[in-house]
């Protein structure tokens, strides 16, 4: 089976300028997010400026925009993670939602072309399944991803401290990422890196890798071109991780013998920003939910 990161040449480009960036700065872009999220809220779309086409998609699945989560969520939490890709026109928001008083987590990304909103997809997490699930009225993002760095890498350094998280956590790569002292990651709110929620019994993130606690990962498919804030050092991805689930029992390469984490195949659909200082990860923001394995790209 094959273990190779899928990037494609978008992905790596990263090309600047790519969407008229300069009719809708940061605080543009972040203006038509929270505009979106308050009408999803309030669950009237009509108002928002919408380009001529539309691609719009819930947890992969493409649909028209009203659908879906439209008639459900009748609130969202005011501490959210917002990412803006001026260069690109990608936005990303990450936080709470309600759906008929039931809290859950919505990560979404949205392009905007000349003004309008061009495309959404967003992944939701609610409460059942894999993987883990924090209480999403209690969530906030970590305060380091609001950071303006004083080292102002290029996007490519930033996008290729990713890229090698994600092809050494399915073994496509040698080469171990680089983490600070003190990264940590989330998962739906819940801090996998730390104590008895840590991924495989495993504390720390650099640890977690050189125990092979993510071997249950047959692939990871990166969808899109990641959206890019080189003022804060923030990278927003989105994609997808594939377990297909062939072993009850797995070892790890610290030769831990460790359940697999479901009894069936699935693949998690994820949208995750990732913290980058001084070339290594700080921390890691994802939310992600159980799907068909092998789900493709809406």
């Amino acid at each position: 089976m094959s273990r190779a990161l899928y990037l494609t040449a978008a992905l790596l480009a990263a090309a600047p300028g790519a969407h008229a960036a300069e009719r809708c700065g940061r605080e543009c872009l972040i203006g038509i997010a929270d505009r979106y999220m308050d009408a999803m809220a309030a669950q009237k779309p009509d108002g928002l400026p919408w380009a001529e086409t539309v691609r719009y998609s819930e947890n992969s699945v493409p649909m028209a925009i009203g659908d879906g989560s439209w008639g459900a969520i009748s609130a969202h939490g005011a501490a959210a993670l917002k990412v803006a890709d001026p260069r690109t026109g990608e936005v990303a928001w990450i936080g709470e939602i309600e759906e008929h008083g039931q809290p859950a987590f919505l990560a979404m990304r949205m392009t905007v072309k000349d003004g309008k909103i061009a495309a959404v997809h967003a992944v939701i997490r609610r409460s059942g399944g894999p993987p883990e699930y924090g209480d999403p009225a209690k969530w906030t993002p970590d305060p380091a991803f609001a950071e303006t760095e004083k080292k102002l890498p290029p996007g490519p350094q930033l996008s290729a401290a990713v890229y090698t998280y994600f092809g050494a956590m399915q073994g496509a790569i040698k080469a171990q990422p680089r983490f600070a002292p003190d990264c940590g990651r989330k998962v739906n709110g819940v801090v996998v890196t730390a104590g008895k929620t840590a991924t495989g019994g495993v504390e720390g993130c650099a640890a977690q890798f050189k125990a092979g606690v993510f071997r249950p990962i047959s692939q990871v498919r990166l969808t899109r071109s990641p959206v890019i804030d080189e003022a804060r050092g923030v990278v927003v991805v989105e994609g997808y991780m594939d377990y297909p689930e062939t072993e009850e029992i797995y070892a790890g390469k610290d030769g831990k013998a460790r359940p697999a984490p479901a009894k069936y195949p699935y693949s998690l659909g994820f949208i995750a920003a990732f913290k980058i200082k001084d070339g290594g990860v700080f921390c890691v923001e994802e939310i992600s939910t159980a799907l068909p394995y092998r789900m493709p790209a809406p």
